[in-house]
């Protein structure tokens, strides 16, 4: 099992992004992580992402699977769109389904 990580360092923080082995590392509580930020993101590889703003929780799937054979930079675009889909006042599901286009065409190279 995964070491748990204090969140001691993310004090005044209100938003955190993880992926699955980054969730079960601090718990695997998403309803308390909901609770201390006011966004969690969970992303799950290629597959799916999992956001929860305000305790309100959407999920979303790529439009387009992502091919790319490397995923450097994928979770940086992916963050960067959900973050300024939602400065710009986008819904938190329409800021997910951009977030996951613009990982997965990072991933792609496109």
């Amino acid at each position: 099992s995964p070491r748990l990580v204090r969140l001691e360092p993310t004090v005044g923080a209100n938003a955190l992004f993880v992926d699955e082995e980054e969730l079960a590392a601090l718990g695997g509580d998403v309803d308390a992580l909901a609770r201390r930020f006011r966004l969690v993101c969970v992303k799950r590889g290629r597959e799916r992402a999992t956001a929860y703003l305000d305790g309100v929780m959407q999920e979303r799937t790529p439009p387009e699977r992502a091919t790319g054979m490397h995923a450097f930079g994928g979770g940086d675009a992916f963050a960067g769109a959900l973050l300024a889909s939602l400065l710009l006042g986008r819904d938190v599901g329409d800021a997910l389904e951009r977030a996951c286009a613009a990982g997965a065409r990072t991933i792609a190279g496109t």
